[in-house]
């Protein structure tokens, strides 16, 4: 482990810090908590890089630092922002700061590292007695997805009773963990074992540390490992609700394979969030696995019309293998005929493999709605109903006054969207050029109107 003399811009950043807490302060309203870290953060950077340039931070960047300091979720109603008794300001070299820093570029992952394990040395902060659950969470947000592994540790010095590994030896496990194999720290946990007693691979809270590491750099190969060697900790990040982790959207995703993982082992609670992060998979055997692993877990895929809701969402955004699975996991025998809308309805590009699959399925190419009531698609792009009068009828009795609710078929949607790969495939399965919609243009036209040049090519051939 560092010492201080190696770090010196550290140690005299937080000098400055006790001076300056010393010092009375001239303000007449304090700042908010978020903004505090925020300037505690650029004054740790300035320190540790004194090249750099000075920054200020205005009034203007305060009020904007009070509304919008870090992408964090909704604080939970009643919950007090940082839930120690007194408001305080973080200190450099704090969990929250050092995570900011390292998110802002200017700490290394080796530096954060170092700071980051000074706490299993003994050095404390006013921060470091916040141990909700919500505190955490919140801490997870920062540092680009690193303030989870601060989290981790600062789980780990929360801790009753927790044995303080040797700082040393679980610096360079960390250190490794970005691109090592599960093998390379074995021999690393092998070292630590015979000279200490303490093995991160047995002890959850510090496999805890060394997976979200893994996880945050994408070693997928190792995350997967770990995750299957046991079960998390009593305190768990991926445990609770608000963590970063469990958003599943960029920058945040996890691996679905990862997840997959976890969820087997307990480390991960599958919601309805990591159902759709599922179906929505743009690999279809990853999307498969994790659904298995979701299911697998107990989770009740009975209530909330998800065997209604999941096609759907496959056919709008996912692979066709994925629908595939869900339907025969809700044993429906055949896809609707909606889904060919779905399919294409929402996609500027891709999807050809989805229209094939509806389409084998007996799903007609020029299918469409009729109003609110869905209806087989017609041999005449004017006849909805066996001729141009049944059409007319209908339409007077669905309330037609100008405009017709529908008639789109899945060439109109594709052909306004610019989707060229949908469009080639609708053609060459045999979608009619002349159907009309609902206010009587062709797909030429709704192609016309988006200014959609490739696929106006593709409709004049």
């Amino acid at each position: 482990m560092p010492t201080s003399a190696e770090h010196p811009s550290i140690e005299r950043a937080s000098q400055i810090h006790n001076q300056q807490r010393a010092e009375p302060s001239s303000k007449d309203i304090p700042q908010s908590p978020s903004t505090a870290l925020r300037s505690t953060a650029i004054r740790l950077k300035q320190l540790i890089a004194p090249t750099t340039r000075n920054v200020a931070v205005t009034n203007r960047e305060k009020r904007v630092g009070q509304l919008s300091a870090f992408a964090i979720p909704p604080r939970p109603p009643n919950l007090p922002l940082f839930c120690s008794a007194e408001m305080v300001e973080p200190s450099p070299g704090c969990f929250s700061a050092t995570a900011q820093t390292f998110q802002d570029g200017q700490l290394s992952f080796e530096q954060f590292i170092d700071i980051n394990l000074r706490h299993f040395s003994g050095e404390r902060h006013d921060e470091d007695t916040e141990g909700t659950d919500y505190s955490l969470a919140r801490l997870s947000w920062l540092g680009s997805d690193m303030g989870r592994v601060s989290a981790a540790i600062k789980i780990c010095i929360l801790e009753p009773g927790f044995a303080v590994p040797p700082v040393e030896l679980l610096r360079h496990i960390l250190l490794a963990c970005p691109s090592a194999t599960f093998q390379a720290l074995m021999s690393l946990d092998d070292s630590m074992h015979s000279k200490s007693g303490i093995s991160v691979f047995s002890n959850p809270f510090l496999l805890q540390i060394i997976l979200l590491v893994a996880i945050n750099y994408k070693n997928n190969t190792l995350a997967k490992a770990l995750a299957d060697i046991g079960p998390p900790p009593p305190r768990c990040i991926l445990h609770f609700e608000l963590c970063s982790l469990r958003e599943y959207t960029p920058p945040h995703a996890i691996n679905r394979e990862v997840l997959a993982h976890l969820i087997r082992q307990g480390w991960a609670i599958p919601d309805q969030k990591a159902i759709i992060y599922a179906v929505q998979s743009p690999d279809a055997s990853s999307g498969i696995e994790l659904f298995r692993a979701i299911v697998g877990s107990g989770f009740d895929l009975s209530k909330n019309d998800y065997a209604t809701s999941l096609p759907n969402l496959a056919a709008a955004s996912g692979e066709p293998q994925m629908l595939q699975h869900i339907l025969s996991h809700f044993s429906i025998r055949r896809p609707n005929d909606d889904l060919i809308l779905t399919a294409v309805k929402s996609r500027s590009s891709g999807g050809a493999d989805m229209l094939r699959y509806l389409m084998n399925q007996g799903i007609s190419v020029n299918y469409y709605v009729l109003g609110s009531s869905w209806a087989s698609s017609p041999t005449d792009p004017y006849d909805g109903y066996g001729d141009p009068r049944a059409r007319a009828e209908a339409e007077y009795a669905a309330g037609f006054s100008g405009y017709r609710k529908g008639f789109d078929t899945a060439l109109h949607l594709a052909a306004q969207n610019g989707n060229v790969e949908a469009v080639r495939v609708l053609l060459d399965r045999g979608a009619r050029k002349s159907m009309l919609d609902g206010a009587g243009r062709t797909p030429f036209q709704r192609a016309q109107q988006a200014n959609r040049e490739k696929v106006l090519d593709m409709l004049r051939e």
